[in-house]
């Protein structure tokens, strides 16, 4: 007996219907965001777009450096391919500048700004001892961007920092709000279809001074240095003095001085141990670390081998937070 069209319609409906139901009930449910994190990149708050980059260089940080290239070569990609229309965008929305200039621009951040390339291992050897310096990310940067340049600035901000293993918050300037924040959803949609974290790039709906204001005092506990004190590291006459970080020092980014004295200064963290050797009056005063970061238990063991103490000096140049 051959169906009708009314029946084959009933049947069809039937198994799209039974189709249907079986996907949502077998769809993994989502996972429940931590720590304040929405999972957006455009936020309401301040705290949220803070909260929310800070999950995502988290994740950043497991990540593999080559993964690391694969997310900015999406970055760049989608910079160059967009660079006519967010010049023309920008243009429309601010009456600044030249849209001709404005594609130049793009396309030069696209393409030169620094990448993962530029992140180089750098080993010393002497009679002393070994040095090895290796790059390591801030965390979670906050930029503020400006009404001229709007979205060669997020490209570039975006590609360099991110390259970096950081993550960034951005607060565009009001009078380029929309071609800003069309140039962070272009980075942000990059970036995912590289396989990366959805808020790596985060900004405010509305963004205004007092936003940018509380994009910069919205943070977790510090575990810094709020008063700026510098700290005085001694060890004598062929002594061994070992300084636990959050203990003796408090956790920050220090330039270390080298004031007196010949000997060993070693750095341990809990991933690597840095050892370098300085001395002699040719070395007094001098800078012998630029932005050290140094978080809760590492440890620094400063060697004597002169016959006066050796001393430097910690100055901090910004806090650490967790």
């Amino acid at each position: 007996m051959a169906l009708t069209e009314q029946q084959i319609r009933q049947i069809t409906d039937e198994i799209v219907r039974s189709l249907t139901k079986s996907m949502k009930e077998e769809a993994p449910a989502a996972p429940p965001q931590t720590d304040g994190c929405t999972g957006r990149w455009l936020c309401d708050t301040a705290e949220e777009a803070v909260a929310n980059a800070k999950a995502a260089q988290a994740q950043l940080s497991e990540m593999t450096l080559e993964k690391r290239g694969e997310l900015i070569a999406a970055m760049r990609k989608a910079g160059i391919d967009n660079a006519e229309y967010l010049a023309r965008l920008a243009h429309e929305e601010t009456g600044y500048g030249r849209v001709a200039d404005k594609v130049q621009k793009n396309l030069l951040v696209s393409r030169r700004t620094p990448g993962i390339e530029d992140l180089v291992t750098r080993c010393e050897t002497g009679d002393k001892g070994m040095m090895l310096i290796e790059q390591a990310p801030f965390g979670v940067i906050g930029s503020i961007t400006p009404s001229t340049n709007p979205t060669s600035t997020v490209i570039n901000n975006s590609i360099s920092m991110i390259a970096a293993g950081n993550a960034v918050v951005f607060n565009p300037h009001p009078a380029a709000k929309r071609a800003s924040q069309e140039a962070m959803r272009l980075m942000v949609e990059a970036i995912i279809s590289a396989g990366g974290p959805a808020t790596l790039i985060t900004t405010v709906k509305e963004p205004t001074l007092e936003s940018g204001n509380a994009q910069l005092d919205t943070q977790a506990e510090p575990q810094g240095n709020p008063a700026g004190e510098s700290f005085e590291l001694c060890a004598w006459e062929d002594d061994i003095q070992a300084y636990t970080v959050g203990q003796e020092i408090p956790a920050g980014v220090y330039d270390v001085n080298w004031n007196q004295g010949s000997g060993f200064l070693g750095w341990d963290t809990q991933s690597s141990y840095h050892l370098t050797y300085y001395g002699g009056d040719g070395f007094n005063g001098t800078v012998v670390f630029h932005s050290l970061p140094l978080t809760e238990g590492d440890t620094l063991t400063l060697e004597c081998y002169s016959n006066e103490d050796c001393i430097l000096w910690l100055t901090p140049v910004a806090e650490i937070y967790g």
